[in-house]
């Protein structure tokens, strides 16, 4: 007795989360091809590291075909560390220093264009 309720009870949480992929495939806004994301950190390694990771996990689950910018805004000397570990083998994202952010953008809209071409 106790068995089937396990089971159907987890047979209902898997046809749920099937049913919430597929609403969430279909009703959510497709993203640009080529869009372009700031993000500004500040803190500790432990804060800015976990800010990382969330950002290209959201990135890799959403299917975004996006440029992270992390702009640093005040991070320490370890969760600088931190990052450029974290980023060191990725060629769309980047961390810069907030003075560096026009420049990127200014780089970014010079390759990706307008798309009027």
């Amino acid at each position: 007795m106790i068995l089937t309720i396990v089971l159907t009870t987890l047979a209902t949480c898997g046809l749920l989360l099937i049913l919430w992929t597929l609403t969430a495939a279909i009703f959510l806004p497709k993203q640009p091809a080529n869009a372009l994301y700031v993000l500004p950190l500040r803190g500790d390694a432990s804060y800015t590291e976990q800010s990382i990771r969330a950002a290209l996990r959201l990135r890799e689950r959403a299917g975004l075909c996006a440029r992270l910018i992390f702009v640093d805004d005040g991070l320490d000397a370890e969760a600088q560390i931190a990052a450029e570990l974290l980023l060191r083998n990725m060629d769309d994202a980047v961390l810069c220093g907030a003075t560096q952010l026009t420049e990127f953008i200014r780089t970014e809209n010079d390759n990706l264009g307008a798309g009027a071409d």
